[in-house]
């Protein structure tokens, strides 16, 4: 699955024309679960990927060895986490908006500190928004002024970096 993502841009880009989109200006966003479908664009960053925005997103799942099925390998857990893909301090990341929901469930919010605090390591541009009250899925779940505001920084931080 983490290569549908890469096939969904490649197809994207060669129908541009007829979508009636820029091929060379493509933002990602992930949310929630779909958090682990950044780590192949993260560990092959292309220059027409120019940022990335995850709200509530899973980006760790490598300390999830009790949750995950034991048919899952901890090799597939480093793999499709993607914090595990910004390691290598040769790739070009694009700039990362994180929203965080501070009422979520604890370990995925720690994945997502883990995240951070490597974006941070690394001096990649990422920008963190905390929703301190919060639920998952705040977005939609909490009608509430911060809401409405961590949805407009996004918006600003989207046009900012899509130029």
């Amino acid at each position: 699955s983490q290569s549908d993502v890469m096939d969904l841009i490649s197809y994207i880009r060669d129908n541009a024309e007829s979508l009636g989109i820029d091929k060379d200006r493509i933002i990602l966003w992930a949310l929630s679960a779909g958090g682990i479908f950044l780590s192949q664009p993260l560990q092959q960053p292309h220059p027409y990927i120019r940022s990335i925005v995850a709200y509530y997103p899973e980006l760790d799942l490598q300390n999830q060895r009790k949750a995950a099925p034991a048919s899952v390998t901890d090799e597939t857990l480093r793999e499709v986490s993607p914090v595990h893909h910004l390691g290598n301090k040769e790739k070009n990341v694009p700039p990362l908006f994180i929203a965080r929901a501070g009422l979520d469930d604890a370990e995925l919010n720690s994945g997502i500190d883990r995240f951070v605090q490597l974006a941070l390591s690394r001096n990649l541009t990422v920008d963190v928004v905390n929703h301190a009250t919060g639920h998952h899925a705040f977005d939609i779940e909490d009608d509430n002024e911060r809401s409405r505001e961590i949805i407009k920084r996004t918006i600003e931080f989207i046009k900012v970096n899509s130029r």
